[in-house]
């Protein structure tokens, strides 16, 4: 396996007050990892301000997580409000594939440089849960919307590292990640996860995965040890 960078690893901001994702915001910025602005953030501090504060500390290759705002609002509306704010500080937006064919087709045209990852199954969802709601499996339901992404033309998904398997071929950006037994400077999340992946295991089936890490860094006391701590980690296999 290559040598994983800081440029694989995307994290999450989670924080519930404004303030405390910018301080968080400020110091991931040192440690070169992306940063992904999900619906929590945007609330709370509006997305203008969170896609100025993403150009203000340098951020040029994050993710905009927005697969729980686009099934309410319109895509497009957003799209253009991102194009026009500092898109260039973005380098995917997240839609859910339950938004319509035609809405996410307008997406995918939109021609403002921002690439469409197409969410697949939360890792946070078991496979009874999912089949009670939906249905149909976890596979099923993946492979599913691996079709509609092929047929738009859409080459970016992000989903559980547990699903990778099924996503040859595509840019994949990985969640529900947690290194097995712990990191020192880390902190202990698992009970969030219902389908938990080491990160290694991930990067041993596509090693040029994006690897989404959320709480195991944002809620460590010193976050930017914890990036330090899973990157050693990874490296070391």
């Amino acid at each position: 396996m290559a040598s994983f960078t800081p440029e694989q690893l995307y994290v999450p901001l989670d924080c519930g007050e404004a303030t405390e994702n910018r301080a968080l915001a400020a110091e991931l910025r040192h440690t070169g990892v992306n940063i992904v602005a999900g619906v929590n953030v945007i609330e709370s501090l509006g997305l203008k301000p969170t896609l100025d504060m993403l150009g203000k500390y340098k951020y040029r290759s994050s993710l905009v997580d927005m697969h729980y705002r686009s099934v309410k609002a319109d895509i497009e509306n957003s799209l253009e409000k991102i194009s026009r704010n500092l898109y260039d500080s973005v380098g995917f937006v997240t839609l859910s594939a339950l938004d319509s064919m035609s809405s996410l087709n307008r997406a995918v045209n939109f021609n403002n440089g921002i690439q469409i990852a197409l969410k697949l199954v939360d890792s946070d969802i078991s496979e009874e849960e999912h089949k009670r709601r939906r249905g149909r499996t976890i596979n099923e339901e993946v492979k599913s919307i691996i079709g509609d992404a092929q047929e738009l033309g859409i080459t970016a998904l992000m989903g559980a590292g547990a699903d990778i398997k099924l996503a040859d071929g595509f840019t994949y950006f990985a969640t529900g990640l947690r290194p097995s037994g712990g990191l020192e400077g880390c902190a202990t999340f698992n009970d969030d996860q219902e389908r938990v992946s080491d990160p290694i295991d991930v990067l041993t089936q596509n090693p040029s995965a994006q690897l989404v890490i959320g709480r195991v860094i944002t809620r460590a006391a010193e976050p930017a040890h914890a990036v330090e701590s899973i990157i050693d980690y990874i490296n070391k296999g």
